[in-house]
Order: structure tokens, then sequence, then C-alpha cells
């Protein structure tokens, strides 16, 4: 079973992904910052 017809198109998942993942996590990281350095939040 071929997913990938072209190269091309299994690097542009992989590229998609890591974007993906990357702004998920500097998201995270970023909300961590704000809540352990707002007294509002505990």
């Amino acid at each position: 079973m071929k997913l990938f017809h072209n190269p091309w198109e299994k690097w542009a998942i992989i590229i998609c992904v890591t974007v993906l993942l990357i702004l998920g996590i500097s998201s995270a990281k970023a909300n961590e910052l704000l809540m352990a350095h707002n007294p509002m939040c505990g």
C-alpha cells in the first residue's frame, strides 16, 4: 500500500506536523509562563 505518490507529499506532511508541534509546544510554554508570573492565577 503506497500512501505517498510523490516524495514531496511526504515532506509537506512532515513539515506541517513539525510546525504544528512547535506552535503547540511554544504556546503551551507561553501559557505556563503567564500563569507562573500572574499573581491572580495562584
